[in-house]
């Protein structure tokens, strides 16, 4: 995953909070469509880095921003997310504008399907995970020490 533009087209979801939006992800030279979930109730931009720093520790790689420049990528690998076996790779991103202020994620499985596109059979499962632990995030000093130094 690299850098992305503004959104194609968006994917309502029943709660005004959060909503599924398909995102153009440049790879190489190669530009790919994803889903990506953004969530709008939040304090930062950063709010899914410091989920996933909380549930699963310090990322595995950082990468440009797909937003800002100043909000880069952090990317997780090898992550249990449901129940069973199955291990995810999530990239967390987000931005704060004066137009635009949400913390976004995505979600690929091993074989780096979309596990937000309509077609994946546990998509609502993740995304009810997701929110669920979104709604419930305190604040995490931790993570933001971490982070600065990154």
């Amino acid at each position: 995953m690299c850098s992305c533009q503004t959104s194609l087209q968006k994917v309502r979801t029943a709660n005004p909070e959060f909503e599924v939006v398909q995102v153009p992800i440049v790879n190489q030279n190669d530009t790919i469509i994803l889903n990506e979930l953004r969530f709008y109730r939040i304090s930062s931009a950063v709010n899914f880095m410091q989920l996933f720093y909380d549930e699963y520790g310090k990322w595995d790689l950082v990468i440009d921003g797909r937003y800002q420049s100043n909000v880069p990528q952090l990317i997780w690998k090898d992550i249990k997310l449901t129940d069973d076996q199955e291990t995810y790779t999530i990239s967390t991103c987000g931005t704060e504008t004066h137009t635009k202020y949400f913390a976004s994620v995505v979600v690929l499985n091993k074989e780096d399907i979309d596990c937000l596109s309509l077609e994946y059979p546990k998509r609502q499962i993740i995304i009810d995970f997701l929110v669920s632990k979104m709604r419930s995030l305190g604040s995490s000093k931790e993570f933001y020490q971490e982070y600065r130094t990154r």
